[in-house]
């Protein structure tokens, strides 16, 4: 048996993965699974850092969306590779480093560990080993420790050696967590552990068959404040990628491999599928690292209005409304059957979000907070326009100004009412759009044909979940200092419909709604199951949608742009016209639930 360091992730989560494994595949390694098994880590760390969902259905377009990424990851992942070996050499040229290779030893007569080293160093009686992370060291650099009142960074920069360093705790210091923040960085259970527990799985297996060596694990990230100058980027650009020392944080995360490969021996020779408690720690559903098998685990849940459908479930349900009143954690109903929204015990929903949603469900009833609403769109003037941007979350940065995972927009859509019910999809004289014509640096003339499309004035630009849209004007005012100020008006003419479907509890406050009034929402449909995105939404407004479009996510949408460069011409202008299809529909989508709404007051 071949075990990779997914392999063992997987086969701790529960004692049924093993035996559901088996029964999915006969356990036969070709070099092409070891590879993916490989691969895997980097690919979920990137999927996680691009907010994108890979596995949201058992379809053709499902395994085309996961291999663009896969190969899109690959060239990232190959590119740091060789910025990191020129950076090495140059920080350790006493250092003989070797590329890319396989690895196994022996863990007992018939389990070997495998694993694949990104660089391989080796000086006196040391060997280094080199991990190459798709993601950026953000996180990493904001780990902190308690050292008596102050916050104190976890890692820091080692300027002669051009790398991090895991800090030194000054001696005599009794006020500490730092060994609570190194035990909780060496946990597998939370994503940044996962990449330690991966370096603690090659540092071990190369300690079977080294165990006279020192063995010093290195990560290589992406340095998240670097900003690319003059494109394109060049093997020579060393500060895109950042060096961690984690050897001792690997050598806390070490200590439980022997330990954690018996316990997966032991689940594999109990052979037992039967089902067993959820965790959500384990599971980790609706994660990059969401179990292969949750679909199946979780096929008794209601794919609709589940008990994961009440807002702020994951606080649990309490008996009662007292401090001292009973806690129940959602995997813990779970696990008991009481999975669907109606199950659970009436009297549990303390929260009045909550109340509303149940009253909704079991009475098949649309909730409108009237006055509420009324007094949000009460507040605006016509014209009106609706925006919406399309971006591209590129790994590394193409464009001048841009850092790894910028959000470079390449598609908007505008439209625009100049009075109520004026507003006609059909007319070409109230939309507005525009996508780059090639994978080109066309970022100036979007922004000219956005400023004129929405000419100055001081009317609202409806969005839906205003950060995104607001962030991306902030970003194009600072590359381009020429149309800042009118990008910064648009920010300020921003009105925000997520706000109007949920809730401004400031703005409720100062027009005199009660505090417990204006931190309630103000609409609700049983078909979103609790969510408030605009494809949950809409069907309560518009039961076509986006059904039958050939692009209809955003993971979509940037895949197609992305692929444009190698489709013939006639497929490109197929995906032109899909690409420009959907972004109109976001837009008038807004435009849609915004006059649903007033229908309803």
């Amino acid at each position: 048996m071949i075990v990779t360091t997914i392999d063992l992730l997987n086969y701790l989560r529960c004692r049924r993965y093993a035996a559901l494994d088996t029964r999915m595949q006969a356990r036969q390694m070709n070099g092409i699974l070891i590879d993916d098994k490989f691969s895997s880590l980097k690919f979920l760390a990137a999927s996680s850092r691009a907010g994108t969902a890979l596995d949201d259905e058992d379809s053709l377009d499902a395994e085309q969306k996961k291999q663009f990424h896969q190969d899109t990851v690959t060239k990232a992942v190959n590119t740091m590779k060789r910025i990191a070996k020129k950076k090495i050499e140059t920080l350790a040229p006493e250092l003989f480093l070797a590329a890319s290779q396989k690895v196994s030893a022996d863990f007992t007569a018939d389990v070997t560990l495998s694993i694949r080293l990104d660089f391989l160093g080796s000086y006196s009686d040391t060997l280094a080993t080199f991990t190459v992370i798709p993601a950026t060291d953000r996180e990493w650099i904001l780990w902190k420790y308690q050292l008596g009142k102050e916050r104190n960074p976890f890692f820091v920069k080692n300027e002669q050696k051009d790398l991090y360093q895991v800090a030194s705790v000054p001696a005599g210091s009794l006020r500490n967590n730092f060994s609570e923040r190194l035990a909780k960085l060496a946990d597998c259970r939370n994503d940044l552990g996962r990449y330690v527990y991966d370096l603690a799985f090659k540092a071990f297996t190369m300690k079977k068959l080294y165990p006279n060596q020192t063995i010093r694990s290195f990560l290589v990230l992406l340095n998240h404040q670097f900003i690319l100058g003059d494109p394109p980027l060049t093997d020579e650009q060393s500060d895109l990628v950042t060096l961690f020392d984690l050897t001792p944080v690997v050598s806390e995360a070490q200590q439980t491999i022997e330990v954690d490969l018996y316990r997966m021996l032991n689940h594999v020779h109990l052979n037992d599928d039967s089902p067993c408690p959820l965790v959500k720690n384990e599971c980790l559903r609706g994660t990059a690292f969401e179990c292969q098998f949750a679909d199946y685990c979780f096929s008794h849940i209601p794919k609709e209005n589940s008990i994961f459908s009440y807002i702020m479930q994951h606080l649990g349900f309490a008996e009662g409304p007292a401090k001292t009143d009973l806690v129940h954690d959602t995997y813990e109903l779970l696990n008991s059957g009481i999975v669907g929204m109606l199950d659970v015990p009436i009297s549990w929903l303390q929260r009045e979000k909550n109340l509303m949603q149940r009253y909704c469900v079991e009475n098949d009833y649309t909730f409108v907070n009237k006055p509420k609403v009324k007094a949000l769109l009460e507040t605006l003037r016509y014209p009106l326009y609706y925006l919406d941007f399309e971006a591209f979350p590129a790994i590394l940065p193409r464009f001048r100004g841009e850092s790894p995972y910028s959000q470079s927009v390449f598609q908007f859509s505008v439209f625009v009412e100049t009075k109520a019910g004026s507003l006609d999809p059909t007319e070409a004289a109230t939309h507005h759009e525009y996508l780059a014509p090639d994978e080109g640096d066309h970022r100036k003339d979007l922004i000219g044909a956005l400023l004129e499309a929405i000419p100055p004035g001081d009317t609202p630009i409806i969005v839906y979940n205003q950060t995104f849209e607001k962030n991306r004007l902030e970003e194009m005012a600072l590359l381009f200092p020429e149309y800042a100020a009118r990008l910064h008006e648009l920010q300020e003419r921003l009105f925000d419909l997520l706000r109007v479907l949920k809730t401004d509890y400031d703005f409720f406050v100062a027009r005199g709604f009660s505090k417990t009034v204006a931190d309630s929402y103000n609409f609700y449909h049983p078909r979103q199951s609790g969510s408030y995105s605009l494809k949950k939404v809409l069907p309560a407004f518009d039961s076509k949608g986006y059904s039958g479009m050939p692009i209809a996510d955003g993971m979509t949408a940037y895949q197609q742009f992305a692929r444009m460069p190698e489709m013939d011409p006639g497929e490109r202008q197929v995906a032109r016209k899909n690409l420009l299809a959907y972004c109109k529909q976001d837009t008038w989508a807004m435009a849609v639930i915004l006059h649903g709404l007033e229908k309803r007051l």
